[in-house]
């Protein structure tokens, strides 16, 4: 019977159906495997494609002025995020013939989103006016707090939706990276991967 099959088995037919003696894979009888797939489905699954991206300026600074802050929909226009959560450093320590690690650190890696671009540049100025906050014409640079940002990443679920969301964190940073990569032979949406380094690890919205 194709897996497909089985599950729909399992879903549709009464559990006594399945209570016959004798073992099956990983040791279990039916009635134990109808149990097990219908506490595994009662889990669900949480989908990639639920989540949202918000832009904020940090207090109040002239980042606000950006189209990305600006623009309250320009957080709808990542396509795709890479949100670190946790990385540690480890150290390896040895006690007779036993190896064990000990955490030693924290490290704070770098985020990226890629965002779609509008037709009126919205990321691309966004990307020219922060270089001007934070870098001036005679090489010297400004202080963090006049171009740092928050970015907010909230993830979701298709049954609570965005009013109750799952997983929420935030990171005060400024982009790092920001290449554009075109083709005279592609006339698809032109995708724009940012990347953000997080300014100051202890602080949270």
């Amino acid at each position: 019977m194709g897996t497909k099959k089985f599950a729909d088995a399992l879903d549709n037919a009464p559990l006594e159906d399945f209570y016959h003696e004798g073992y099956h894979w990983a040791g279990l009888k039916k009635s134990e495997i109808a149990s097990h797939y219908r506490n595994l489905h009662a889990l669900g699954v949480q989908q990639k494609e639920y989540y949202l991206v918000k832009f904020s300026a940090y207090q109040n600074n002239a980042t606000k002025e950006i189209p990305l802050i600006a623009n309250k929909l320009s957080g709808w226009l990542a396509t795709s995020v890479n949100w670190p959560l946790l990385q540690v450093d480890t150290d390896a320590k040895k006690a007779g013939n036993y190896s064990f690690n000990t955490v030693t650190g924290r490290q704070f890696p770098e985020m990226t989103l890629n965002m779609i671009e509008t037709k009126d540049n919205l990321v691309l100025q966004s990307h020219s006016m922060l270089k001007n906050l934070m870098f001036n014409r005679d090489g010297t640079f400004n202080p963090p707090a006049k171009y740092l940002m928050w970015v907010e990443f909230t993830l979701f679920n298709r049954e609570k939706g965005i009013a109750r969301p799952s997983t929420k964190d935030s990171m005060l940073c400024y982009p790092s990276s920001l290449s554009l990569d075109v083709d005279s032979t592609d006339r698809g949406a032109l995708i724009l991967p940012i990347t953000f380094a997080r300014a100051r690890p202890f602080m949270s919205q």
